[in-house]
Formats: structure tokens, C-alpha cells, sequence
């Protein structure tokens, strides 16, 4: 396990780099694939690095503002007044579709943009170590703590043999969200860290067929 993380928190910039940032501010653009018409659906995203906490600002004349802590989803008006929480599960066309997927995803976004430096956290609690078959790749399971879902949820990473993050695969958690797979396909490196910029994400909840979304991340700059 430190042989395999040590090596993917060298590549991506170092724990003491990353500690010296507290804050992700981005653009995050998210397409489903393949995508009914071509349109992206905008988002201003700030993100703790430290915390599981992530705003969500959807870029649209009534779009709704989210903020994920703990594993608790909030939404308010562009005027300040929270609102009811809407049926992240429902379908009321593709775009609300698409953009409730995004909110429902805070807490795995989470995740995706600080790793592989949160799997090094003392809250995560490291299992075990699996070659993949290759050389080439390992795989480390962890179990994600408790604020991040209410319970120990396991979740893979796998990573190439120079130490860049492959792959995130958490599972399902058993209260209709999805099993969900993040493969970031693009790294842009900022103030000494390499970022995921793209992620291609697969989703898939019990008894249906996976959904495919991929995820943008422009404009970066770390606080």
C-alpha cells in the first residue's frame, strides 16, 4: 500500500504541496454521453480540499445552487432562500435529468478532484492492495469514512504503474444511488499538482442499464 500510494502522491505533486491548498475554484461543464442534442450544462463548482464540502452553481437563469457536506445535500435560490430538496431521483426532461445527476454526484466530484492525496487521510482506511493482472497497474481499496454517506462505503482506485490515477469505482450505497465510476482522461497541472480536467463517468443504479457523463473542469485556480 505506501509503496503504490507513496508512488501516486509523487506524481501528482506531493502531500505537502497539496496541503498548502484549501480551495478548488472551477468551471465545470458536464455532457451526457451520448448526448440527446448538443448541449453542456454549466456549473460554477468550489470545493474544500480538506472536507467533503462542494458548492454547486448551475449556470442558468433559474438554476439552483447546491452545497454538499457530510453527505448532505442542500439547495437554495440565486436570492439566498433555501428550498425544498428536489427528487434527485426523478426525470423531467433530459436537461433537469442530466443536471440533477450533477448535484447528486457532489460527493463523488469530491473525491475525484483530490485524489489521490484524500485516499493518504487518516479517515480513510486502507485494505488492501491488488494487482490488476499487469505489471502495469495496481488497484488499492479503501473504505470511504463515515461522514461520506452515512456509512463505510468501499472504494477501488486504480492506478498505471508510474503512480497517475487511473480510475475511482465506488459502489452503490444501497439508498438508490448509483454505482459510480470516474476515468479521468485528461490532467492539467496547477501550482505543482496534476488536476483530473476530464472525466469520463459511468453510472449505473440497480436493475438499469449505465448512464455515461462526462465531465469538464475549466478555469481552475487553487486557494
Amino acid at each position: 500500500m505506501a509503496s503504490l500510494l507513496g508512488s501516486a502522491l509523487r506524481l501528482h505533486g506531493g502531500m505537502d504541496r497539496w496541503q498548502r491548498v484549501s480551495l478548488i475554484r472551477a468551471r465545470l461543464l458536464a455532457h451526457r454521453m451520448p448526448p440527446a442534442e448538443d448541449v453542456w450544462n454549466l456549473f460554477d463548482l468550489q470545493a474544500s480540499t480538506r472536507l467533503p464540502v462542494v458548492c454547486l452553481e448551475h449556470r442558468s437563469p433559474d438554476g439552483l445552487i447546491s452545497s454538499y457536506e457530510n453527505g448532505s445535500l442542500a439547495f437554495y435560490g440565486h436570492s439566498g432562500q433555501r428550498l425544498a430538496t428536489p427528487d434527485l431521483s426523478g426525470t423531467h426532461g433530459r436537461l433537469d435529468d442530466d443536471v440533477r445527476t450533477v448535484f447528486g454526484l457532489s460527493g463523488f466530484i469530491w473525491l475525484a478532484l483530490n485524489a489521490p492525496f484524500i485516499l493518504a487521510t487518516s479517515g480513510f482506511d486502507p485494505q488492501v492492495v491488488e494487482p490488476s493482472g499487469s505489471k502495469r497497474r495496481g488497484r488499492l481499496c479503501v473504505l470511504s469514512p463515515e461522514p461520506l454517506g452515512g456509512r463505510a462505503r468501499p472504494l477501488i482506485a486504480a492506478f498505471a504503474s508510474s503512480g497517475l490515477l487511473r480510475a475511482l469505482h465506488q459502489r452503490a450505497d444501497g439508498a438508490g444511488g448509483p454505482e459510480t465510476t470516474s476515468v479521468p482522461t485528461e490532467y492539467v497541472l496547477e501550482r505543482g499538482l496534476l488536476v483530473a480536467r476530464r472525466h469520463r463517468m459511468r453510472l449505473r443504479r440497480s436493475g438499469e442499464q449505465p448512464s455515461h457523463l462526462n465531465l469538464m473542469i475549466e478555469a481552475i485556480t487553487l486557494g
